[in-house]
């Protein structure tokens, strides 16, 4: 169901979002894939998938359709390296045109290919798979659901199974399936999984997006098993490596560089996140390398490293690393390493095609900018209340010129989010934003394309060598609702202003919002700040009753300030507004539109 909103206090709310990455990289990978020759062969059996060998998309040797979102984010406690979400969005990470408040609709679909299933009963054919709902995205609703299906020899599709919404999982749960229907005993069987999404009746559009998430992994079909056939014989990755940077998943490659103790900077130990999916205890190696994606030159080697595992855990084990700096160029304007883990298991007998999930990689780039979040946005956060203010907190590693700050703002239903705002930045005062350092008018969220976040220039150039803050002031009702990374935690450094003063955020994420210093790539998107603001005209001025507004825009509101930056007085309806109560002075009128900029402009009130 979409317009989920955690209300977390008084005036902040997490929204589940749309699909940033997907977003951006289906338009790379369709355009490339238009000259591909389609698999069509018959697959056989052993049928197995865990998605560790697939990216964003199922991989094409098995799976007609790429609706689904292939990733390590959403699933809890996998039970392999990836899984394969259901949501409400397609396969370019917007939502479904078609889905509605009056009921639940089918939204993603996950095909395989026809499968060569010619045996009898008798050959004790089981499909398994482990699904979850929710996990670290939105809770489905009762009405929401998954389905399976198979094709029969008729040509039908038929359900098998289902699960209807209203609970979430931090659990994988188990499903087996045996197969002795002589109609889906033949070659050319398929089977199929899809999802029921709905969006909310609410009318805060500027909260609907993505949501009523269904984890799927494991999935296998094989003769020769039982109903008892529960365990696998495997021992995997369930998740990546995070970011080796102590404050931060990524810096600019010249702070980094100019950075006069690099060593402080590193953690002192990289995270094995691994699961025995067996029923024995096993011993198990592990080996992690970092090397320079760009020239391969080797920096750090630990191999060899031993332990045991005991079986049905899932074991989270601090490799420790001593004395780690990457070599980067004092003038670089960028970097790139690569964090290698893998694991090997002794003595087991597990097949091959689990092999995909002994190997993980991260990448660790060195940019322009400073980021705390991983790139993959699981919600959305927005601040309730027209004025009310959000400031991110950033400590650089060495001064610099400010250009610009990357953003990312999810994709809602109908662009209700995309609404003026200022652009902001304070200094700090005792660990709160304090004074504005800068802040510009005209600027609006701007939906991303193939170009990583959208940038947003600075008017200004500003040198900062400490503490400083950016973020917005709002002008209107609508939550912005920004990016926000489930799998990071910036506690502390998220502030919002509701009420007249500042407070710490109570949740447990990142901002999709990244300030950039230095040279900006050429193929990044840049939302230029808007600088054409219309005019209107007030009479009669001087005045000491009342105003008029002439303009023809179809005005949100217009708000009335003394010349001190006090709001007075707000008319939401009317062109003509009462002023009487207001003494002798200068006022400012301002027109808040959805559609134009305006100046504002001033009035004088004589009595």
């Amino acid at each position: 169901m979409i317009f989920v909103v955690e209300i977390t206090s008084a005036q902040e709310v997490l929204i589940n979002d749309g699909n940033y990455f997907l977003q951006q990289y289906s338009k790379k990978y369709f355009k490339n894939i238009k000259n591909q020759k389609s698999i069509t062969d018959t697959l056989v059996l052993p049928f197995f998938e865990d998605f560790s060998n697939s990216y964003v998309y199922p991989s094409e040797t098995q799976w007609l359709d790429k609706f689904v979102f292939i990733n390590n984010d959403f699933g809890i406690d996998n039970i392999s390296y990836n899984v394969a979400t259901f949501d409400a969005i397609n396969e370019y990470g917007l939502i479904y045109p078609n889905l509605s408040s009056s009921g639940s609709k089918i939204a993603d679909y996950l095909t395989s290919f026809p499968i060569n299933l010619d045996y009898s009963p008798a050959d004790s054919i089981y499909f398994s798979f482990f699904y979850q709902s929710a996990g670290n995205g939105n809770e489905p609703e009762i009405r929401d659901s998954i389905v399976l299906q198979f094709y029969n020899i008729e040509h039908e599709w038929v359900s098998i199974w289902h699960k209807a919404g209203g609970i979430s999982m931090n659990k994988f749960q188990l499903v087996m399936i045996p197969i002795t229907n002589p109609n889906f005993l033949f070659n050319g069987f398929q089977f199929r999984f899809y999802n029921y999404a709905s969006i909310s009746s609410n009318d805060q559009l500027s909260w609907k997006s993505n949501c009523d998430i269904w984890n799927l992994d494991y999935l296998k079909l094989d003769k020769n098993r039982t109903k008892n056939d529960t365990v696998m014989v495997d021992i995997a990755f369930i998740k990546n490596f995070n970011s080796l940077l102590k404050d931060y998943e990524s810096v600019p490659a010249k702070h980094y560089a100019n950075y006069p103790n690099k060593t402080e900077l590193i953690k002192d130990s990289v995270n094995f996140i691994v699961k025995n999916n067996c029923i024995e205890t096993y011993g198990i190696s592990r080996d992690f390398y970092i090397y320079n994606t760009y020239t391969s030159d080797l920096l750090l080697d630990y191999s060899n490293d031993n332990e045991n595992i005991f079986a049905q855990t899932t074991l989270n084990y601090k490799k420790q690393i001593d004395n780690c700096e990457f070599i980067i160029d004092n003038d670089a304007d960028s970097a790139k390493f690569t964090l290698l883990g893998n694991i090997s298991a002794r003595d087991t007998t597990d097949p091959a095609y689990t092999r995909w999930n002994d190997t993980i990689r991260y990448y660790q780039y060195f940019e322009n900018y400073y980021a705390y979040d991983d790139g993959s946005a699981e919600m959305g956060y927005g601040v309730v209340g027209k004025n009310s203010k959000l400031a991110y907190k950033f400590t650089p590693l060495i001064g610099d010129t400010l250009k610009g700050v990357y953003m990312y703002f999810n994709h809602v239903v109908d662009g209700s989010n995309l609404k003026y705002f200022y652009l902001t930045i304070w200094n700090d005062i005792n660990g709160y934003p304090g004074d504005v350092i800068h802040e510009i008018e005209g600027v609006k969220p701007k939906n991303s394309e193939f170009n990583q976040f959208v940038f947003y220039p600075l008017d200004t150039l500003i040198y900062l060598d400490t503490t400083f803050y950016i973020g917005w002031r709002k002008t209107t009702n609508d939550v912005l609702n920004i990016g926000y990374d489930k799998n990071r935690n910036t506690t502390g450094k998220i502030f919002f202003n509701a009420e007249g003063f500042w407070d710490h955020s109570i949740n447990s994420g990142a901002l999709m919002i990244r300030p950039a210093f230095g040279k900006v790539p050429k193929n990044i998107s840049v939302n230029n700040i808007e600088t054409s603001f219309s005019n209107f005209n007030i009479y009669p001025n001087p005045t000491s009753d009342y105003i008029n507004i002439n303009i023809e825009d179809n005005f949100q509101n217009i708000e009335i300030y003394d010349i001190n930056g006090r709001l007075l007085l707000n008319s939401r309806t009317s062109k003509n507004i009462n002023i009487s109560n207001l003494n002798s002075g200068i006022y400012c009128a301002k027109v808040i539109s959805n559609t134009k900029n305006y100046n504002i402009q001033k009035f004088v009130i004589i009595k």
